[in-house]
């Protein structure tokens, strides 16, 4: 099962991008530049991802077994799936 975790710091500048937000929901509105004019500056996050696998074989659900989650893992091609998460991540720097 997939797992998204946000983490971001909740200050100043992310609480008044909230409720500033709030009103920034139109067609070529003119929020940048208000958000400009209050010096506001791109909230800074980070994403996460993990997964959980379950075994069920005995008709309990319960976290598979390192061998169990290794085999899953290799036939659901997870670790080229979240190397490509990440990369969405990554940005290049102009």
């Amino acid at each position: 099962m997939p797992k998204l975790v946000f983490r971001f710091a909740v200050n100043d500048n992310l609480l008044q991008w909230l409720s500033f937000s709030k009103s920034c929901r139109k067609f070529k509105d003119t929020c940048l530049n208000q958000a400009k004019q209050r010096s506001l500056h791109k909230p800074k996050f980070e994403i996460l991802y993990d997964a959980t696998v379950s075994d069920n074989n005995k008709k309990l659900t319960k976290k598979a077994s390192l061998e169990v989650e290794q085999a899953i893992f290799n036939q659901s091609g997870w670790e080229q799936t979240l190397s490509k998460l990440n990369r969405l991540m990554i940005k290049p720097k102009n």
